[in-house]
């Protein structure tokens, strides 16, 4: 493996799945970088000035504004296209595994995968890291993180009960609490998470499932054994001994990071607890669960989620 490379780990997987969270802890990883949902750097970083994850807004952040110094082809009007080329990669309402990559063209593939690579080469020059952890969880957007020719990548697919994640989506989550302005994400019909959650998640195993760089994570198994979690990450990235930020056995001490966009959970500091959340079982209606497990059932079974 060449030296000059720059290790990427992708983490994936349906939204709602606990990846904020897990990108955090990497986060405080010797020599690891947190990102957050990197992929959104364009539009909620550079046109729209969000927070990042350490609460300074992304023009102020102390990191930030150095990487784009990298980049001085990186203006507004690039930026925006970058993100409607990003939005087309993996569109969210594709009916069919194929529709999943079939809306962005060659030349608009070309130009993201560009300034991707690009924007990865910043951050490393910026930061001296030797992992960038990119929890942009899009499939396509991990396809072209495979595209890039100086980059070593490796991806981490979460998973967590197709139910679960369909009860989360019932709720408006804030994507910055700053208090003076909100993004906030789009309420999913059960019947249309539950079709999406089996598509991207099918999409990912497509793509990934047999390369030696991918690991499949449930969230209940990271909940309950973080430790081993972490020490499973380490070992397939060839990075085993790297010391974990656990207090005990399932406590993290986090720091702040340089998210640039994610949930709000991004912004937690201190000693966090990791508990299993199954609040969402008294919440969802039983009817509901019957939908969600009825269209995800094969799934839900291949993961272990219906033992």
């Amino acid at each position: 493996m060449s030296a000059t490379k720059t290790k990427v780990l992708f983490v994936t997987g349906m939204g709602r799945s606990g990846s904020t969270i897990l990108d955090n802890i990497l986060g405080q990883l010797e020599g690891f970088f947190s990102s957050g949902e990197l992929m959104y750097l364009w539009d909620r970083g550079m046109l729209q000035n969000l927070l990042c994850g350490c609460s300074e807004r992304f023009h102020d952040c102390e990191l930030w504004p150095r990487v784009v110094a990298r980049m001085p082809e990186l203006n507004a009007e690039l930026a925006a296209r970058l993100a409607e080329i990003r939005e087309n990669l993996t569109p969210r309402r594709a009916v069919t595994l194929s529709e999943l990559f079939s809306h962005t063209t060659a030349e608009d593939l070309e130009l993201y995968k560009e300034h991707l690579g690009s924007l990865y080469r910043a951050i490393v020059a910026e930061t001296g890291c030797r992992v960038i952890v990119d929890s942009s969880k899009f499939p396509g957007h991990g396809l072209a993180i495979s595209q890039l020719h100086d980059v070593d990548l490796y991806v981490l697919h979460m998973i967590r009960d197709s139910r679960a994640v369909a009860q989360a989506w019932q709720k408006e989550r804030i994507y910055d609490d700053s208090g003076e302005e909100t993004v906030h994400s789009t309420i999913l019909h059960p019947a249309v998470c539950s079709r999406q959650w089996m598509r991207w998640n099918l999409a990912i195993e497509m793509l990934w499932q047999d390369s030696p760089r991918y690991l499949r994570l449930r969230y209940i198994d990271f909940i309950a054994e973080p430790r081993a979690t972490l020490e499973r990450i380490l070992d397939v990235m060839g990075l085993s001994g790297t010391p974990l930020p656990l207090v005990g056995d399932n406590e993290v001490d986090l720091q702040p990071s340089h998210a640039v966009a994610g949930n709000p959970s991004r912004f937690r500091l201190g000693r966090v607890a990791l508990r299993y959340d199954g609040a969402w079982k008294a919440k969802q209606s039983a009817r509901e669960r019957r939908l969600v497990t009825a269209l995800t059932w094969p799934l839900l079974q291949r993961y272990g989620y219906l033992d």
